[in-house]
């Protein structure tokens, strides 16, 4: 779909997505010391039963216990430190993690087949584990966006099951077309994603509690993605098929599809999810399937960076409403007229600005309709002196471009 109306504008491509807003998993204590040095953390913990229930129970929590220790160490150190430190933090935080406990209570525990479960609330002292490490000769400084595994099960067209890097088996290079497609997005947001090649040739440890299968529990994914260093793990299905409508002999149709979630490893807790639908034509069945697929697992991962990156802020960004993208050049000098036209459009009950840089403007509408009849009165409006085109419309998001050296006009029937 594209629309135009002449105008003046430039380029550059932005997009940032709406979200409901965070519930922080920890929040820092209140008690006889600084907030800086005590910290309530709910950490959960796993342990398979096999023998004496009692023991499992309790190496479920010493595994709770040593994550909480593990998280409060986390945010104060970046990834460069923690893995060029990875053995002194060992020696000094996790040998004996119960000195930097002041208290514990269990909020939740049951057994689930052969293993254990706890939900525990410690009380973590952060101020002893800040001076540990900073006797360690580490300077305190927490990461800025957190860690990424993507754990998505694909299943090609001709196939008949799904296929994944955790099972062990296949090219241990190939990590999926899925998760290379949002890869890119993810770093150039910031974040580092976990290369499971790694860990390819001794997956046991950090299997142990993974059921097996292509769709792994919630808790599950989210003690394996801690496991291998992720706070984030990107779960779901990934799959391409033949689609209904042809283009002559060699014009056939593939769709590609993406069902996905974040979750959480501290909690196990999901805090967003995306699906996307593409379609991509072409006579190698391979190559188009692929890139269908490859398709919707990028318009998800565009879908899901910017909403992670302000969840993980603690930005509360308000539910509902459309995302507009406006890019181009000396965008600033007319940001303001767009928005007073369209907070005059028929529909739109609110507008404002979430974004804003030299070249890329993110404005949030609350409009009453789909992004399609949206953007089909954009393009309706007179915005005098520069013009709007349409260059992307999808089920939360419009990107448009303003156009410069063109007056534009209201556009009728």
């Amino acid at each position: 779909m594209k629309h135009t109306i002449i105008s003046t504008g430039l380029r550059k491509m932005a997009l940032v997505l709406l979200a409901a807003a965070f519930i922080p998993t920890f929040t820092e204590s209140v008690r006889a010391q600084s907030l800086a040095d005590e910290k309530t953390i709910v950490a959960p913990g796993f342990s398979r039963i096999y023998g004496d229930v009692g023991d499992a129970k309790n190496a479920a929590i010493a595994e709770s216990i040593r994550f909480a220790v593990h998280t409060s160490a986390l945010e104060m150190l970046s990834e460069n430190q923690i893995t060029e430190a990875f053995e002194t933090i060992s020696a000094e935080l996790l040998r004996n993690p119960n000195r930097f406990i002041q208290n514990y209570r269990i909020l939740k525990e049951f057994q689930a087949g052969r293993s254990y479960r706890v939900l525990v609330r410690a009380t973590v002292l952060s101020g002893e584990i800040e001076k540990a490490l900073a006797e360690a000769g580490l300077q305190i400084r927490p990461d800025e966006m957190p860690s990424v595994l993507f754990m998505v099960a694909e299943r090609h067209a001709g196939e008949q099951d799904h296929t994944y890097w955790w099972e062990g088996r296949g090219n241990p290079q190939a990590t999926g077309t899925a998760a290379f497609a949002m890869t890119g997005i993810m770093t150039e947001k910031g974040f580092t994603v976990i290369n499971p090649r790694r860990v390819m040739g001794n997956l046991v440890p950090y299997k142990q509690g993974l059921s097996p299968g292509a769709m792994p529990a919630d808790f599950e994914a989210a003690v394996f993605g801690r496991r291998m260093g992720a706070h984030l793990v990107i779960t779901g299905v990934a799959e391409s098929m033949e689609g209904s409508n042809r283009m002559g002999e060699d014009g056939r149709t593939y769709e590609g599809r993406v069902d996905l979630k974040v979750i959480d490893t501290r909690t196990g807790r999901v805090l967003t999810s995306a699906r996307r639908n593409m379609v991509s034509i072409g006579p190698d069945e391979s190559t188009a399937a692929r890139n269908a697929m490859a398709d919707a697992a990028f318009q998800a991962g565009m879908h899901l960076a910017p909403r992670i990156e302000s969840l993980w802020q603690g930005e509360a960004i308000q539910e509902g409403g459309t995302t507009l993208s406006v890019s181009g050049e000396n965008i600033l000098a007319n940001i303001e007229a767009l928005r007073q036209t369209i907070a005059g459009m028929d529909g739109v009950s609110g507008i404002r600005t979430m974004r804003l840089s030299p070249g890329t403007v993110e404005l949030w509408v609350d409009f009453r309709g789909t992004t399609d009849e949206l953007a089909d009165g954009l393009v309706r409006q007179s915005y005098g002196p520069f013009g709007v085109q349409v260059e992307q419309v999808s089920e939360e998001n419009i990107e448009i471009e303003l156009l410069r050296g063109f007056r534009s006009e209201p556009l009728t029937e």
